[in-house]
């Protein structure tokens, strides 16, 4: 092969090495978005859970005090 070619061709392989690595990390860092959605996710739906108890007591509480107060 003459020099021009071997240039090309260690060229060619560079830029393929280059997009290869761009894709690894491409597929790294959506991974990594994608389990940091999923544990928002979970958050989310644990808080919800909570929130949820809260108000069922609230109401709860405000029905006793509502009944309390026509009692009264």
């Amino acid at each position: 092969m003459d020099r021009e070619t071997k240039e090309r061709f260690g060229l060619m392989v560079t830029m393929w090495a280059i997009l290869i690595a761009v894709i690894i990390v491409l597929i790294v860092r959506l991974e990594m978005v994608n389990s940091r959605c999923k544990a928002l996710e979970t958050k989310q739906n644990e808080d919800m859970k909570i929130i949820h108890t809260r108000v069922t007591g609230l109401v709860g509480d405000l029905q006793y005090d509502i009944n309390n107060c026509l009692d009264w």
